[in-house]
């Protein structure tokens, strides 16, 4: 059951996902409880999502390897786009992350006339 086994991953890979995405790619610093179970409720929306899609290509003659990509592929983007705008946007929009100056940057030359 191919299917079954694309649940299981998505599920176990969620928990080390939530941690990377919270931390690195939406610098959240929002309440951490909510934030989990808006991650986790996705998560689910995107196993289920891919199970279908596995089932689905399976069904139709596909091999399950190629199946399985077309729906980790298909559900990478799903999740990205529900996570960007409902788990972490909230804290986003509240407290926008600063950038890091990169110190080998010159700075840019004084406008004329300037002393």
């Amino acid at each position: 059951m191919p299917w079954a086994a694309s649940g299981a991953g998505a599920a176990a890979g969620a928990q080390l996902a939530f941690a990377g995405n919270r931390q690195f790619t939406f610098a959240d610093r929002g309440p951490l409880g909510p934030a989990w179970l808006r991650f986790q409720g996705t998560a689910l929306l995107g196993a289920l999502f891919g199970m279908g899609v596995v089932a689905l290509g399976v069904s139709a003659g596909a091999h399950y390897l190629l199946a399985q990509g077309v729906a980790t592929v298909a559900a990478l983007l799903l999740t990205f786009a529900v996570n960007r705008r409902f788990t972490f946007g909230r804290a986003a929009e509240a407290e926008p992350v600063t950038p890091v100056a990169r110190p080998n940057r010159a700075a840019p030359p004084p406008p004329p006339g300037h002393r």
